[in-house]
């Protein structure tokens, strides 16, 4: 893992989880552009991992100006209880 990636990690700067996600990405490249958006974005273990996934299956643009956070899948409303 690199160095900047270990130093933003011991000054909680990300969290564990990120970190283990990040470890998915073979090229340091990339994995540094995620650190990155990580930070810039604030994202979520979760999604971290999500993208983590799609970049190793070489499917996820990581260009900060163009990436956006993964969605949810949309849950439909469920109905008021009644009284």
């Amino acid at each position: 893992m690199p160095a900047e990636v270990q130093m933003g990690l011991s000054q909680r700067l990300l969290e564990m989880g990120h970190a283990r996600a990040l470890l998915q990405i073979e090229d340091t490249e990339r994995l540094l552009e995620l650190y990155h958006l990580i930070l810039k974005e604030g994202l979520s273990v979760r999604e971290v991992e999500e993208i983590a996934r799609a970049v190793q299956q070489g499917g996820a643009v990581l260009d900060e100006q163009e990436a956006e956070k993964p969605t949810q899948e949309a849950k439909p409303n469920s109905p008021a209880p009644s009284i």
